[in-house]
């Protein structure tokens, strides 16, 4: 609005016969819709706001709610982005990736192992549903200079580096099964003048791990754990190995261990429950006697 010089009185003009040089100072408002749909999806309706005519006050509050609403989205994509990049940088194999180790591998089911051993009796699982196999390479006695090894256990199959070629040069393979399926492989190979760090060097690159698997000698994949360390035999004659057979005595060789993740956590979770059980009926039990006493 501008005054009259003369009388100042208010000179209302005309949008066309504004004086050269002025301008509209009106700036539009942002209707109920608008201000509705930036509220609820601010990534498409906030762009209506750079159309001619809003003030750049508007822009900035339809815009800095956007940034509002999409930087916590962003910033949790991000994470996972550089969480899974690292995760790749220690394993890249998911379970289903898992190797074939020696002719085995994790999940196989029962038959499948008993089709590639077919000579192999396995007997039934114990009360945890955990069956344990050694499978022994049947010239274990003449590997390396460690003499006579009975590495026998009840679930033993000899196996005959002639017709299983991938035998030939390690002792042998334990196998757990869990409710019918590959749930750990064990490659028990000999020393062979190799140190463990040695050892691990070349399963690292085997496998394209990342360099902590040398300072750790485990890492963890997608659904399963690759491990080493030594494998230990005691030589006392008439000693019967049991299931912790390789953690004593000497240092004959090294184990390569492939485990699901999940397989610890169900086994303690059948363990607490066994003791559970057992100290219930034991309760029981003592009730029982207190209530059948008679003086």
């Amino acid at each position: 609005m501008q005054f009259c010089p003369q009388c100042a009185t208010p000179v209302q003009y005309s949008q066309q016969n504004l004086p050269q040089g002025s301008a509209s100072v009106q700036t539009k408002r942002v209707g109920l819709l608008l201000g509705i749909g930036i509220l609820i999806m601010p990534y498409i309706f906030s762009w209506f706001t750079l159309r001619k005519g809003y003030s750049p006050r508007t822009r900035v509050v339809a815009f800095g709610w956007l940034a509002i609403i999409f930087l916590p989205a962003f910033s949790n994509v991000l994470f996972h982005m550089v969480l899974n990049a690292s995760k790749k940088t220690e394993c890249v194999l998911s379970i289903e990736q898992s190797p074939v180790l020696r002719g085995l591998k994790l999940g196989m089911s029962m038959d499948q192992v008993q089709k590639q051993f077919p000579r192999m009796i396995i007997k039934p699982p114990n009360e945890f549903g955990l069956t344990q196999l050694l499978l022994e390479n049947k010239t274990v006695t003449k590997i390396g200079d460690i003499g006579s090894m009975h590495l026998s256990l009840k679930e033993d199959y000899s196996v005959d580096p002639a017709l299983y070629p991938a035998f030939k040069d390690i002792y042998g393979v334990q196998v757990d099964i869990l409710d019918g399926r590959v749930t750990s492989i064990d490659v028990l190979y000999p020393k062979k003048e190799l140190s463990l760090d040695d050892f691990r060097k070349r399963v690292k690159e085997t496998y394209n791990l990342s360099d902590s698997f040398l300072k750790n000698g485990s890492v963890a994949c997608d659904g399963f754990e690759i491990s080493t360390e030594y494998l230990s035999y005691s030589f006392n004659p008439g000693i019967t190995p049991n299931s912790s057979w390789y953690n004593v005595s000497d240092n004959v060789g090294f184990i390569l261990r492939f485990s699901e993740t999940k397989t610890r956590d169900v086994l303690k979770r059948r363990e607490t429950q066994k003791a559970r059980q057992e100290e219930e009926a034991e309760r029981k039990k003592r009730e029982g006697k207190v209530n059948g006493f008679k003086p």
